[in-house]
C-alpha cells in the first residue's frame, strides 16, 4: 500500500493488486483519490492478458494528466493544513 502512496504522488503508474477484502478497500481508495480507481485488480482473477492491456492501457494516459492530479491534491492538502492552523489560532485566541 505504501509504494502505491509514493509512487502515485511522484506521479508513476502502478498496478495494485490485492487479495483480501481489506486492501481492497485500501487499494481502490486510495487510487480513487489519484482519479484512477481502474488501476486495482484482484490477484487471484488477473491474466496475462488482464495484465497487459492494463499496462498499455496506462501507457497511453498522459503523464500530465496524472501529474495534475498530484497537484491538485498538493493543494487540497495545503488549504486544509491552513484551515487546521485557522482553526488552532481561533481557539487560542478565544481561550486569552
Amino acid at each position: 500500500y505504501h509504494f502505491s502512496v509514493f509512487a502515485l504522488a511522484a506521479g508513476v503508474p502502478l498496478i495494485s493488486l490485492w487479495h483480501s477484502p481489506y486492501y481492497k478497500d485500501k487499494q481502490e481508495g486510495l487510487l480513487e483519490a489519484f482519479g484512477h480507481p481502474e488501476w486495482t485488480l484482484d490477484d487471484r482473477k488477473i491474466t496475462s492478458e488482464t495484465l497487459l492491456a492494463r499496462v498499455f492501457k496506462q501507457e497511453n494516459t498522459p503523464r500530465s494528466n496524472r501529474n495534475n492530479r498530484v497537484a491538485e491534491l498538493a493543494h487540497r492538502h495545503a488549504r486544509w493544513q491552513e484551515r487546521i492552523f485557522e482553526t488552532l489560532e481561533n481557539s487560542i485566541v478565544l481561550r486569552t
